[in-house]
């Protein structure tokens, strides 16, 4: 299939399966969704043999795009998901309150070639997939991202409404691999995957991830007053454990931040 919007759209549709197709020079090669009433569940890109892969590749923008909170229990198995022009996999907003993560993970997206996407392999953005056995190589930032979903906005006064990104990567008998990724091979931002303490072990990296294996950030958050006031031009200065230097030097605004 190929074509100006997406190549395949499943909407409010469960229990679907696409297999033995190519699917590329669209803007999306297969997007996924649901709504608040309606779910979408139960279906299988790659069907459930080895002989019947996707091949979902040079579409404009991601090879495939799961979002909604109602969209879950559904599989990307044995594909071939190559040089799209953002992420392999787009995962957006995948859970909710409303609608929780399973403990195994909201999606499965197993045994997959994930290759010279023009991005990340697959970003997570308030999404928590199950990540098993696929190969990342070759992607033009990193293997995997993982990002939080700020809802409303990034003000940690509205924190109630985030959705974390806290995805399986890889166990013991299903490694993925990682080789010559841009940036790193996992890359998470104020997120953490569910598996973060045996991750390094449960996944195989090659050493040409180009700025490493594995790296995790967290948001600071400096707030200054005085006279139980906001304080404007406090000077801060932050220092990474047992550096002398600092590696960030401002002065807070007029809301003490």
């Amino acid at each position: 299939a190929d074509g100006d919007g997406a190549g395949l759209y499943i909407n409010e549709s469960s229990d679907n399966t696409l297999y033995d197709s190519s699917i590329h020079e669209n803007v999306v090669g297969v997007a996924l969704s649901s709504s608040d009433d309606v779910a979408s569940t139960g279906n299988i890109l790659g069907g459930t043999s080895g002989d019947q892969p996707n091949a979902i590749n040079q579409n404009s923008e991601s090879g495939v795009v799961i979002s909604g909170d109602n969209t879950q229990d559904n599989a990307v198995v044995g594909n071939t998901i190559s040089d799209n022009g953002r992420f392999g996999i787009e995962n957006i907003t995948t859970h909710s309150n409303v609608h929780p993560a399973p403990d195994d993970g909201d999606n499965l997206i197993l045994s997959n070639d994930i290759t010279e996407n023009h991005s990340s392999g697959i970003q997570n953005t308030g999404a928590s997939p199950r990540i098993l056995n696929n190969r990342f190589i070759e992607n033009q930032r990193d293997g995997i991202t993982n990002l939080v979903d700020f809802g409303s906005s990034a003000d940690p006064a509205t924190a109630s409404d985030d959705v974390l990104s806290e995805p399986i990567i890889g166990n013991g008998a299903a490694l993925n691999t990682f080789n010559s990724n841009s940036r790193y091979g996992i890359y998470s931002l104020d997120t953490a995957p569910m598996n973060k303490e045996n991750i390094a072990d449960e996944n195989d990296f090659n050493d040409g991830n180009v700025e490493g294996r594995i790296r995790q950030d967290w948001f600071g958050l400096v707030y200054a007053e005085a006279n139980d006031e906001p304080e404007e031009g406090a000077q801060v200065q932050l220092f990474a454990n047992g550096e002398s230097n600092a590696f960030s030097d401002f002065a807070t605004a007029a809301n003490g931040f």
